[in-house]
């Protein structure tokens, strides 16, 4: 069994805030280039989301939450469109709090 880390982080650190809904100072990072620069498989994550299960943070959980369940991307490439597959991968939640997770399936 292997554990893949899979972070967004600017070169200079940031991690916080990478769509801008919090309102930081630093955010919207992720996608100030517009959303292509994101889109598809450039993460090469394919594999990973069909065999693997998503671990996430209460934050990102509600923050993913909130951006994939709607979202029904054309597919990019062979092997079928990203949203389909982060829809579809099965998703743990780590928090002390429980969150709302019927917002998003699996």
């Amino acid at each position: 069994m292997s554990v893949v880390v899979i972070e967004f982080v600017t070169l200079d650190g940031i991690v916080s805030d990478p769509d801008g809904s919090a309102g930081t100072s630093y955010g919207g990072w992720a996608f100030r280039h517009g959303p292509e620069a994101v889109a598809g498989d450039k993460f090469r994550l394919g594999r990973v989301l069909d065999e693997g299960v998503m671990l996430l943070g209460r934050t990102t959980w509600e923050l993913f939450a909130r951006l994939w369940p709607g979202r029904d991307d054309p597919p990019p490439q062979a092997g079928g469109p990203p949203a389909a597959r982060l829809n579809a991968v099965p998703k743990l939640v780590a928090s002390r709090t429980a969150p709302d997770v019927s917002a998003w399936s699996n």
